[in-house]
């Protein structure tokens, strides 16, 4: 019996072109991934999101279908920059670029990537993937690496450290118009890690001494002016307790030298001779005789 006619028998009996045919791979699209399925004819022009499916069944003498998968997830990125001349300085400095890209998700830009970008099988051989290393080795770091020197290279050093903000919105904007048209966009690109030259550091480590010395000296002149203020303070009020004293014994004085006439001291006089009176011990020695020669010998006798 002729082979062909065997094969048919054998098809009937298992189910026809079945037996024939296997059932298509489950492949996954995982997050941050677009797919397209390669087939025998090529891509397909339907891009797969994120999803789990099974892809179609083929006969086993025929290719069968492939997934590709595209990475468009965010992408960090650092380059590094040394020796740049800085004409008005005439001086090298050296610095690091980083920032954020991603894919286009559009169908245009997929399909340009689909067909110009090699896809390379992943570890387990499972997949084929465009990655996102190979995306920016085409689209993204030729046109980086001789964008930055040119705008950088503008500024003096001083005005690389203090205008940063400007120079990072001057490059990003600068490389979203150089990548335009691509399958790439540009988030962010930011100056990091600049390295001076050894004058410029010096130059400003003595500035930066220079601003401490002088907010320390203003420090201290503020805390000795707070010390003499309070010392001022203090000697207001040590001399306002001094003139209420003055004048309270001003007062004193004047009230004293009020109460105290001629008739109240006499008053008093006799009040005194009344009190040595009454006092056995006591000598009474008339004013006028005070200091003379009398009075002296009389003294004199009496302590013998």
């Amino acid at each position: 019996m002729p082979i062909i006619a065997i094969l048919f028998i054998v098809m009937a009996f298992f189910g026809g072109a079945t037996y024939f045919s296997s059932i298509g791979d489950r492949v996954e699209v995982p997050s941050a991934h677009l797919g397209r399925v390669l087939s025998p004819q090529g891509y397909t022009a339907e891009t797969i999101p994120p999803s789990t499916f099974r892809l179609g069944n083929c006969f086993f003498w025929e290719a069968c279908d492939k997934i590709v998968l595209v990475s468009v997830q965010d992408s960090a990125f650092e380059h590094s920059y040394p020796g740049i001349l800085m004409p008005k300085d005439k001086l090298k400095m050296s610095l690091d670029v980083r920032g954020i890209v991603s894919v286009r998700e559009d169908q245009k830009s997929i399909d340009l990537l689909m067909s110009k970008v090699a896809a390379k099988l992943t570890e387990d051989s499972s997949t084929r993937i465009i990655s996102m290393n190979d995306i920016l080795k085409i689209y993204f770091e030729p046109v980086i690496r001789d964008l930055v020197r040119p705008i950088v290279s503008e500024y003096t050093i001083m005005e690389v450290a203090s205008s940063r903000e400007e120079i990072n919105a001057r490059l990003t904007e600068a490389m979203q118009e150089a990548v335009k048209g691509s399958p790439i966009q540009v988030k962010r690109i930011a100056l990091a890690d600049a390295q001076y030259p050894d004058v410029i550091t010096v130059a400003q480590e003595k500035a930066k001494e220079r601003q401490i010395a002088i907010e320390t000296a203003k420090a201290d002149a503020t805390r000795r002016l707070v010390e003499l203020q309070a010392e001022i303070e203090q000697a207001r009020k040590s001399a306002e307790v001094t003139i209420i004293n003055a004048n309270a014994a001003k007062e004193a004085a004047a009230i004293y030298s009020e109460a105290v006439s001629p008739a109240w001291l006499s008053y008093r006089n006799l009040e005194v001779m009344e009190m040595m009176a009454n006092n056995n011990n006591a000598v009474f020695i008339p004013f006028g005789a005070l200091g003379t020669v009398g009075l002296d010998n009389s003294v004199m006798r009496n302590r013998k």
